[in-house]
């Protein structure tokens, strides 16, 4: 089984219970729409009566009679959101459904239903509320197969040979890679790789042959569901730190000791997890290469252990900065005016991390000159005069909170329009060249990050 989330799945027709209550199931359709969350729809019948109205109601001991009266009639009108919702699917498969929220119902006489929305459902086992640890996950990220730009099978060679004369091709000899695994030994898992899997498919009319990338990552301890999840949205920010691109999951699945393979030896079989993507319902585009990121793995191969220990570090401590830049550098609709103010809060928050200034008279300025002084030399020259950016820095920082005087209008160091465009994009580099810099990205590909190829362009109309 894979659970690729840019395509949508057949729908999982089965029977659902919530925990402790498997002897009232109801049946159920799981739908799995690409980009989407998890969408459960259930119909239960029964003889409940006018009580099918009133799905969150309390649940009277036997011989007693509920009352509902203010607040508690309209409460027991929308139905629960349960926790978790267990299931099986038509093969018998166990199915976890994570923070089902109660979206819409339907009820009659004769007949419940809901719709719930997941925020995971995760196949192949089922979970309990106090047992929520998993051992390790797998991963696969949007461009993290050309990023790596590794893979399973090697480059095909061709056989000919002669018959009537005439040189025909014979055989194509595509060899499989000896060891599928790249070993990263980073600090804090008992084991993590890459995995360069392979797959055949073998139609009618074409033969097709693919790799794909997996990230495998084992715990030393076992972590729970929020843990996992931080762990997910630090590798998502990474790798779009790398490819300069809205990076989200393709692929994701939870391995637990309790859940092994029957055979072979018995290593543990990843439990899939179909959930929401953050950013593009759709798979990326497949033509990018190395040439469009900041760096490949190839680039900091040798650095990579100690890169990604320096990024777990910084996790906290530059926590402001991080969450700033992640908000503009990902489209969110953002105003011109909201980015300037997000990454000039970004350096002040950077400032803030190296220096433990706490002071917040005048921090502004000491802001802009720390980030000026620690930015690279030819960053600096394109900043231009020191002071100037410091000026303007504090004036449009001012008044873009404000809004009081001096304005754009009456102030040219004031900057609105297109010249807050442009100082903002020079805002973005200083703290984008602060990061890379901060996890020992070599300098040539620091430098990327004001290279011409990523500078806007305006286009003005007369």
């Amino acid at each position: 089984m894979s659970l690729d989330l840019t395509q949508t799945q057949k729908n999982i027709c089965g029977m659902f219970w919530l925990p402790c209550e498997e002897e009232k199931p109801f049946s159920g359709v799981l739908r799995l729409k690409a980009g989407k969350s998890a969408r459960l729809d259930t119909a239960t019948f029964n003889n409940e009566g006018m009580a099918n109205w009133f799905p969150n109601r309390p649940k009277p001991k036997k011989g007693e009679t509920i009352t509902l009266t203010g607040d508690e009639f309209y409460k027991a009108m929308h139905p629960p959101s349960p926790h978790i919702i267990h299931g099986h699917d038509e093969q018998g498969a166990a199915v976890t459904l994570l923070k089902c929220h109660a979206g819409s119902s339907h009820s009659t006489l004769a007949m419940e239903s809901h719709r719930f929305s997941c925020n995971a459902a995760i196949f192949g086992v089922h979970l309990q509320k106090d047992d929520l640890n998993c051992h390790g996950i797998r991963l696969h990220l949007d461009h993290l197969d050309t990023w790596v730009a590794r893979r399973a099978f090697q480059h095909y060679s061709e056989s000919y040979e002669t018959e009537d004369g005439e040189r025909k091709l014979s055989q194509l000899l595509i060899p499989i890679s000896r060891s599928l695994s790249i070993p990263l030994n980073l600090l804090g898992y008992s084991k993590s790789e890459f995995f360069c899997s392979w797959s055949l498919k073998d139609g009618e009319t074409d033969l097709q042959l693919k790799s794909r990338v997996f990230l495998d990552l084992y715990f030393d301890q076992p972590r729970d569901w929020p843990e996992v999840l931080h762990e997910l949205h630090r590798w998502q920010w990474f790798l779009s730190l790398a490819t300069r691109r809205a990076v989200d999951v393709r692929e994701f699945a939870l391995y637990r000791s309790d859940v092994r393979f029957p055979i072979g030896k018995e290593s543990m079989s990843p439990c899939h997890v179909w959930m929401k993507r953050d950013h593009s319902r759709k798979a990326p585009e497949s033509r990018r290469s190395g040439h469009d990121f900041h760096f490949t793995y190839s680039d900091v191969e040798s650095l990579f252990p100690a890169m990604i220990g320096k990024w777990n570090q910084i996790q906290k401590p530059w926590a402001a900065v991080l969450h700033r830049f992640f908000a503009v550098s990902h489209r969110r609709g953002l105003w011109l005016n909201e980015e300037f103010l997000f990454l000039a809060q970004a350096i002040e928050s950077l400032h803030r991390a190296r220096t433990g200034d706490m002071d917040g008279k005048g921090i502004v300025d000491r802001a802009a000159k720390e980030a000026f002084l620690n930015s690279p030399v030819e960053l600096q020259e394109l900043l231009g005069d020191r002071g100037k950016f410091i000026r303007l820095f504090r004036k449009t920082r001012n008044y873009w909170t404000h809004y009081g005087e001096p304005t754009p209008e009456s102030d040219p160091e004031v900057l609105g329009d297109l010249t807050l465009h442009d100082f903002s994009q020079k805002l973005r580099w200083i703290v984008e060249a602060a990061i890379l810099r901060e996890l020992g990205v070599p300098d040539h590909c620091v430098s990327k990050v004001w290279s011409r190829q990523w500078r806007a362009h305006i286009v003005t109309y007369d």
